[in-house]
């Protein structure tokens, strides 16, 4: 919605990881169909710049997501973004690994899943990513990684937002790009505003 209401040209470039491609390369189902028809494999595009790079969670459920097989992975597209990319947005299980990529931040499984919405906090916000948001607003969580709000302490991060429950929510590294508005180099959302309102339900 946000992209559909920007005045500015936008391209959009759909991607999965070549192991995942290559995965469902002989899938039936209708999902598959679309990744198919849709999708390019990052072999495919890492030769590309690109203005901003979304990456999306996965539901993994190890302690250690250096020990999750798609890590390799992961890794080479953080290293490429880095260089190749103004802005990224890490999102859910990708926030975990970027933070251990780019700050070497360890988080942990919990022993259940934190399932439930929550009052989140607003910390700090010099890169107005919470502009015209109540300083307590409610969030969706859904994870068994953990990661506590101190661990981004004396880090080059911003702590933008953090509840009691879910711990740290929202956090972007200190590197701005501009003078009035600025914005981060990357920001990480471990948990879920995107929910809609039955997803909690179904997930749970």
């Amino acid at each position: 919605v946000w992209l559909g209401h920007s005045p500015l040209q936008v391209r959009l470039t759909f991607v999965a990881t070549d192991s995942y491609m290559g995965a469902i390369s002989t899938g039936e189902h209708a999902r598959h169909q679309h990744i198919r028809d849709f999708y390019k494999p990052w072999s495919e595009i890492r030769v590309r710049k690109f203005d901003g790079l979304l990456v999306t969670g996965v539901n993994l459920l190890g302690a250690d997501v250096t020990k999750e097989g798609l890590w390799p992975e992961i890794e080479e597209i953080c290293a490429w973004s880095d260089q190749n990319v103004l802005s990224t947005f890490f999102l859910c299980w990708s926030g975990f690994a970027a933070l251990k990529h780019f700050h070497g931040i360890e988080s942990h499984s919990g022993n259940s899943k934190l399932l439930g919405v929550f009052d989140h906090y607003k910390i700090n916000d010099r890169s107005d990513l919470l502009f015209g948001m109540p300083d307590i607003f409610p969030v969706p969580v859904g994870r068994w990684q953990r990661l506590a709000a101190a661990s981004v302490e004396g880090r080059e991060l911003e702590l933008i937002s953090s509840s009691v429950e879910g711990e740290a929510f929202l956090l972007a590294d200190n590197c701005m790009y501009g003078k009035a508005r600025s914005f981060p180099r990357r920001v990480y959302m471990l948990n879920h505003p995107e929910y809609d309102t039955a997803t909690m339900k179904v997930e749970y």
